[in-house]
């Protein structure tokens, strides 16, 4: 997705399970030991990551439910 679609904006809607992945890929943590850090990623939040200039990855937002306020 990200090679095809390099330079634009992505939307990918999944389960929290998925983002909790990515966090652990993005931050080089290893897949095949539970981080030693806990995540509590809530359903229906937003989690946004933006790829750099130098094609590393930082984290805008994480756990977001603003949307879902009045």
């Amino acid at each position: 997705m990200i090679r095809k679609y390099e330079g634009k904006t992505i939307v990918i809607v999944c389960h929290g399970g998925v983002i909790d992945c990515s966090i652990q890929y993005f931050l080089g943590l290893n897949a095949f030991e539970m981080p030693k850090v806990g995540f509590r990623t809530d359903q229906i939040s937003i989690t946004h990551w933006s790829m750099q200039e130098d094609k590393t990855w930082s984290l805008i937002k994480y756990n977001d439910a603003r949307h879902l306020e009045e």
